[in-house]
């Protein structure tokens, strides 16, 4: 499902006030900060503010920043501020799983609107309604409040809106069976993405289609449109998507019985929920490689991901039952006082019923001797069993003894297999370290790097033995041609789709003298897809890419991106292009795939940067998050006056102070910088 913004339209308008405090250290100090002299208009958005900031840390204050930005807003009998506030605060609710009290909020806040004129705020509003029933598993109110939401979007004739409610319509329908609406409404939310570019509701929509077919057992249709949405996810960095997606590839192998495929893709899916700390799609990765290996009759590895998947299942169990019992505690309270007061009533009821006890003593003990006699009959009967439970004991034991030789007997077995598993394995790790040579020789070497590149420096730093990233480096008369390239996957896989890039840059700059940036990008796009048959087959595999053209007798410099951007500073100024938004290789949607040349003089004080997202996307820091790209550009900022090799060793001292002992590398890792004033 998708909502239309993260805590509903509530928080649209504060976007453009975050930014008056965006550079300051403590972005919620400096707004407690503001409080003290803000008019209460003010104070309701950076109260506003403060609750989303809280909303994933601090429940309480979160809690109590919406009702504070409530409170003023009643005190100024300001409408549609009530109902931002209180839609905030049933999204905070919602957001810790309390959808009762969430959806409590949010109908409140609808009532308000549907008294003032503000459709858009409505019409979110009644979707993130919609995905609270969702989630509860009311199919039928989510289904009511997400109509409504669309009509609301079709009178504002807002296509990004009508696509998301399209979008979780037909998801209600998938969910409901009803298989032919869920496709009709997926597919229009899918067209009309499509059309506009949006990327995120294109990728959901082909993924719930892909769903519609894998149910219908249309493995060959569902597979398409699944790897298109994973591919999708993964170049707008939705790694929660791209996690969904790709354990649904799993499955949809799995159902085929292709376990080697299966395998695969649900090992990518619990790699990419352990860098996201997602438990339940962890969950779901841990339970499809169990019945992957169990189909396979792999059963020492099925048993093993099955006790994994019921670990993550009790922690996530004991994490929900920790987060109910403070309204299990309240509750608890409540009934105390009304036992106390029932105590009470039963007080003077007992003491009629003590005189009612004592005349009935006298029976009970003529009652109890009559019960003494069964009890010893039973006694007896008892002793009879407890013989024959000793005769069916001995022969059990008998049966454990013979169990236990059987066990020993497979466990040699299973230590024959694991002596067996560790020479492959070795073997495995030789071969790898001799395809890694390989690679290391098709990479420039530094002599030469340095000869053309004076003021320079490479920062590699795979995350296997083989990489998927690499960097090429050639010399046409006087243009110096250089490439950061990012393909796709790590280790062999990523290995081998670098050689074949190699191959053919080479085949492009060297053998045909292409020396244009654009063309060489457009050129490799087309060479890819022809080497890989990928109007033929469902292969998808391509990379990212960045590249310059360097003209010393012109003193230019000419780029062109694949997804991957340029760094360039003068005069003291940093400025970033972007590549453009689509990779080389792999799902083409466009009619014909064209790259955008962007040139620059370079007669003047001039350093450029190319990488790869290896070292953006690294995870660690105290919060565990990515490093993200505008942390990295300030990074490249505040180096590039130091020499080539102290850049490079402060960019390798900043990674790895920022993965710590605890974060493991997840990508290839590539930087490089080049001071053209050498040139």
């Amino acid at each position: 499902m998708r909502l239309s913004c993260l805590l509903s339209g509530a928080f649209v308008y504060i976007l453009v006030f975050s930014q008056l405090v965006l550079g300051q250290n403590s972005y919620t100090d400096s707004l407690q900060n503001r409080l003290n002299t803000a008019h209460d208009s003010l104070k309701i958005r950076i109260h506003l503010e403060l609750a989303y900031e809280y909303v994933d840390s601090d429940f309480s204050k979160s809690v109590e920043n919406s009702k504070q930005a409530l409170r003023i807003a009643q005190k100024r009998g300001n409408k549609l501020a009530q109902a931002r506030a209180l839609d905030v605060l049933g999204a905070v609710y919602g957001y810790q799983g309390d959808y009762s009290t969430g959806l409590d909020y949010k109908i409140k806040a609808l009532k308000i609107y549907d008294t003032v004129t503000d459709l858009r705020g409505e019409g979110n509003l009644s979707n993130n309604i919609g995905v609270l029933y969702f989630r509860q598993g009311d199919f039928n109110k989510a289904l009511f409040y997400y109509q409504k939401a669309l009509k609301v979007a079709k009178q504002l004739q807002d296509s990004v809106l009508i696509s998301t409610y399209l979008l979780n319509i037909g998801e209600v329908y998938y969910e409901e069976g009803d298989y032919e609406n869920a496709r009709k409404y997926e597919k229009q939310s899918y067209d009309i993405s499509l059309a506009l570019n949006l990327y995120d509701n294109e990728a959901y929509a082909s993924g719930i289609l892909g769903k519609i077919y894998l149910q219908e057992k249309n493995y060959k249709r569902a597979l398409k449109l699944t790897k298109g949405a994973v591919q999708l996810f993964r170049q707008i960095e939705d790694v929660g998507g791209e996690a969904e997606y790709t354990l649904h590839i799993a499955k949809i192998f799995q159902q085929q019985s292709q376990a080697d495929s299966a395998l695969y893709y649900a090992y990518n899916a619990l790699s990419l929920a352990r860098s996201l700390g997602a438990k339940e799609f962890a969950k779901e990765s841990y339970l499809c490689l169990a019945q992957t290996y169990a189909q396979a009759q792999q059963m020492s590895e099925a048993y093993r991901y099955q006790q994994l998947y019921t670990q993550v299942k009790d922690s996530i169990y004991n994490e929900n039952s920790a987060e109910k019992f403070t309204q299990m505690q309240i509750l608890y309270d409540t009934q105390k006082k009304e036992r106390e007061n029932e105590i009470l009533r039963k007080d003077q009821s007992l003491k009629n019923e003590t005189i009612k006890a004592q005349q009935r003593i006298t029976l009970i003990v003529g009652v109890g001797l009559g019960l003494i006699l069964v009890l010893a009959f039973f006694l007896y009967r008892s002793n009879l069993y407890k013989q024959k439970a000793n005769q069916t004991l001995q022969l059990k034991n008998a049966e454990i003894n013979q169990q236990k030789e059987e066990i020993e007997a497979q466990r040699d077995a299973i230590e024959l297999q694991r002596n067996e598993i560790e020479q492959k394995n070795r073997n495995i790790n030789a071969s790898i370290n001799y395809a890694s040579r390989i690679q290391n020789a098709l990479l420039p070497l530094d002599r030469n790097m340095q000869a053309i590149l004076p003021k320079h420096f490479v920062f590699f730093q795979p995350r296997d033995t083989v990489s998927g990233d690499s960097y090429w480096l050639e010399t046409k008369g006087d243009k110096v041609i250089l490439a950061a390239i990012d393909c796709t996957g790590h280790g062999v896989p990523g290995a081998f789709m670098s050689m074949i890039a190699d191959s053919i840059l080479n085949h492009i700059v060297l053998d045909r003298g292409i020396l244009e940036a654009d063309q060489i990008l457009t050129l490799m796009h087309l060479e890819i897809r022809k080497t890989l048959k990928q109007d033929l087959t469902e292969n998808r595999d391509g990379m990212d890419l960045a590249l310059c053209v360097i003209d010393k007798t012109q003193k230019t410099l000419d780029f062109a991106g694949a997804h991957n951007p340029l760094i360039i500073i003068q005069h003291g100024e940093m400025a970033k292009v972007k590549g453009d938004k689509f990779g080389i290789g792999g799902m083409q949607l466009e009619k014909q795939r064209v790259f955008q040349k962007h040139t620059f003089d370079i007669s003047q004080p001039t350093q450029f940067y190319i990488f790869t997202d290896g070292f953006q996307d690294q995870f660690g820091g105290a919060e565990k998050r990515k490093f993200f790209p505008r942390d990295f550009e300030r990074l490249l900022f505040e180096v590039h006056a130091l020499e080539p090799q102290a850049q490079k060793d402060r960019l390798h001292q900043v990674i790895h102070d920022w993965m710590g002992k605890e974060n493991e590398q997840i990508d290839d890792i590539l930087v490089i910088g080049v001071d053209c004033e050498a040139l």
